[in-house]
């Protein structure tokens, strides 16, 4: 090969690779005008624009990005991306990025996740990602495009805060709004009306309009049905209230209400709301049934009082009739005819004398001789006297507490409620039936109280007496009480039964209630106010021994009444003892300064003119230390203590009283060891 072929050889290599060289350099200039370009373009985007090689540090961030986080993008190129999240964050936004690095998940094409920014503040970036490969293939990182949601967020938070205030509201005040779209024929609920219907979102379909009619009460489907139809076809709206059964059984009150929308003259939407009222519905009829509570209670009071001034002058006169009958009867032969006559008077005048303690009693009168009993122990003393009186095809069956019930009560009265409300249940059971008998403690809490009036709430002995008999209808339960009211036929009744029951119910500070259906019986229950702190008493107290009658001492009688004081006065005088008599509490002040002997025994009546019974005592006592007192009277009107209820240990003796009654008690207060006063 020539020299001179091997020099223009060499000369067009040469040029080759410089032409190689030079288009590699325009290559270059190109590649770097296309990414100055691209930069440029990545730049002025308006999101982030994010390049993170696969082991999380930045590639390539362009301006945006930068702005967000509020570093030079210098600063932020090379950095571990992970660094600009909060710590809360952090681990599970690297976890998810190793993932999809690793292949473990195929993408995260779109996630949100906050990052800090220069100042601190925390900001909620939307990323679209994607896997960023070289020419051959090989994973290098990802690429991702984010948007700044912060703002979007905070309002999506605070509409999820107005809606859950919206929800919450709307649950407590049981208020649930709807629309229908008449252009759409579409009905929409809040979650509130379904609570309402007692069903779920995916279990009932709002725009069955006939099966929401099908949730009122079968006399309220036409008024709702015509309403809602005038409100789409007229515009005119409406607001009822209804009856409506919920899917769970819930019989309700709901206030429903709509209110058309209208657009050139047709109805385009009804907007509305259904509201759970049946708790203003109760409180009404609650606030209704007191109201006749207190009207029945007023009007009993009325009549109490009426009764029990009649009662108390009718016991006056009955006294005479009863003790002069019964010293006829001591002083006539047992042959002579006019005994029996005698006797008549008395019999007579006993039943006049029953009578007239029930009308005490209904009036709250009686002047109670108040003892702590166990109430068991007064059934089950009671029991055989029961079984005794009530017809045998009637059958009692007791079901008495396990523990004690002690209360202040008086036995007596207290036995004639029971026999009492032991009859009326055997009247009510003229085919024979079950009567039951039971105790048992009850607590009446402040609900129960507000809406019984007269009650006062805690601890409670009850007594209930109920029958299976014929029942009894609304009507008659209103007049149950009433005096002289009664169902059965003339002759048969004097209504004063169930009216006696409450007096001495009343008198006891405690409450009664009858629950009655027709053909469903009845029960009667009583509720006495429990003595928590006293001990049971075991063992009824013995019978007294039956004493002498007769007595030589000193005894002053002080009785307004001019019949009963000359009546107790010849009584005591033909039983041997020496009788001073004075009309009222002046008198009796006299009597005892002018007498020089001792006076051993002050008979006197509780409710006098001027200067009552305890008032008496107080001004004598003070001359007459040592003296004895026995009360006497037909009632006590918040005389002798509150309630007309005498303290323990207090000796009294109700009018109208029998000869034999009068000696005895007398004689007995006289066999004391001391004087028992009155607290003052």
């Amino acid at each position: 090969m020539s020299t001179k072929r091997t020099y223009a050889e060499l000369e067009k290599r040469v040029q080759e690779l410089e032409k190689a060289e030079q288009d590699r350099r325009q290559k270059e200039e190109a590649l770097r005008e296309e990414r100055d370009l691209a930069r440029e373009y990545l730049d002025i985007a308006a999101v982030a624009i994010l390049v993170i090689d696969t082991k999380g540090n930045v590639s390539f961030i362009n301006k945006k990005g930068s702005e967000i986080l509020g570093y030079d993008q210098e600063e932020i190129i090379g950095a571990d991306w992970f660094g600009f999240l909060p710590p809360g964050s952090k681990e599970d936004v690297r976890s998810v990025f190793r993932r999809l690095i690793s292949g473990q998940i195929d993408s995260a094409e779109y996630y949100e996740n906050p990052v800090v920014t220069e100042s601190g503040q925390e900001r909620v970036i939307a990323w679209n990602n994607t896997l960023l490969k070289d020419e051959n293939g090989n994973l290098v990182g990802t690429l991702s495009s984010g948007q700044d949601i912060t703002g979007r967020k905070r309002v999506e938070e605070a509409l999820r805060r107005s809606q859950r205030l919206l929800e919450e509201t709307q649950r407590l005040t049981k208020v649930g709004g709807w629309e229908y779209d008449a252009k759409e024929q579409r009905t929409t609920w809040t979650d509130e009306v379904y609570r309402i219907h007692g069903v779920r979102k995916n279990e009932f379909d709002p725009n069955d309009l006939q099966q929401d009619l099908d949730f009122y009460a079968p006399k309220d489907r036409k008024t709702i049905k015509e309403a809602f139809s005038d409100a789409m076809h007229q515009g005119k709206p409406y607001d009822l209230e209804l009856r409506f059964d919920s899917a769970t059984g819930d019989r309700l009150w709901v206030r429903t209400i709509g209110n058309p929308v209208m657009i050139k003259g047709k109805v385009r939407k009804v907007f509305g709301i259904i509201m759970d009222i049946t708790e203003r519905i109760q409180a009404e009829e609650e606030r209704v049934k007191l109201q006749e509570q207190l009207i029945q209670a007023q009007k009993m009071e009325s009549v109490g009082r009426l009764a029990g001034g009649v009662a108390h002058d009718f016991n006056n006169l009955l006294s005479p009739i009863l003790a002069y009958s019964e010293m006829l009867l001591d002083d006539l032969p047992g042959a002579d005819s006019r005994r029996q006559l005698a006797e008549e008077i008395r019999t007579a005048a006993r039943r006049a004398s029953d009578l007239t303690r029930q009308l005490l009693a209904f009036g709250r009168k009686q002047t109670l001789e108040i003892q702590t009993l166990d109430l068991n122990q007064i059934v089950k003393d009671f029991e055989k006297l029961l079984r005794r009186t009530i017809r045998e095809d009637v059958s009692i069956k007791p079901y008495l507490s396990s523990r004690p019930l002690p209360v202040r009560v008086d036995r007596g009265q207290m036995e004639q409620v029971l026999m009492n409300l032991a009859i009326n249940a055997q009247d009510a059971m003229p085919g024979g039936g079950t009567m039951t008998v039971t105790t048992q403690q009850i607590d009446l809490d402040e609900d129960y109280a507000r809406t019984h009036q007269g009650v006062t709430p805690g601890p409670h002995a009850m007594l209930a007496v109920s029958d299976t008999g014929v029942g009894m209808e609304r009507e008659t339960l209103e007049q149950i009480f009433d005096p002289f009211f009664t169902t059965k036929t003339k002759g048969e009744g004097t209504g004063l039964g169930l009216a006696t029951v409450y007096g001495i119910v009343k008198q006891h500070g405690g409450n009664i209630w009858v629950y009655s259906e027709p053909g469903l019986g009845a029960v009667f229950k009583v509720y006495l106010p429990l003595n928590k702190e006293a001990q049971k008493e075991s063992e009824p107290s013995p019978e007294r021994e039956k004493t002498a009658t007769r007595g030589t001492e000193t005894i002053l009688v002080v009785e307004d009444d001019d019949k009963v004081r000359k009546l107790a006065a010849t009584i005591l005088e033909n039983r041997g003892y020496t009788v001073l008599q004075a009309g009222d509490g002046q008198m009796a002040q006299d009597t005892v300064r002018s007498e020089e002997g001792a006076i051993h025994l002050l008979l006197t009546d509780v409710v006098m003119p001027g200067m009552n019974g305890r008032e008496v005592y107080r001004e004598l006592a003070s001359l007459r230390p040592g003296l004895k007192v026995l009360y006497m009277s037909g009632y006590t009107d918040d005389v002798i203590s509150q309630g007309q209820i005498l303290e323990e240990k207090v000796e009294f003796i109700q009018k109208p009283f029998g000869v034999e009654q009068l000696a005895a008690k007398v004689r007995e207060v006289l066999d004391q060891e001391q004087a028992v006063p009155m607290n003052p």
